[in-house]
């Protein structure tokens, strides 16, 4: 990458709810393309079968009615 361009790093993990397995994604470039680098992490982590954790998740999160 060119000097002086700024660079980003981006890692995301998702897990199931009792820890027991994760798939994780990373991807590196110039902040200029964070976008694409964020997309480009979720696809990945997609691919990996992470839809099945975030469905399970879902579930569980509240909308803020529960204190």
């Amino acid at each position: 990458y060119a000097a002086g361009t700024e660079f980003l790093h981006v890692t995301a993990v998702i897990a199931a709810v009792d820890g027991e397995s994760a798939v994780r994604a990373s991807a590196s470039g110039p902040a200029a393309g964070a976008a694409g680098l964020g997309a480009g992490v979720a696809a990945d982590l997609l691919r990996q079968g992470a839809a099945r954790w975030l469905a399970l998740s879902a579930e569980h999160l509240s909308n803020g009615d529960d204190a």
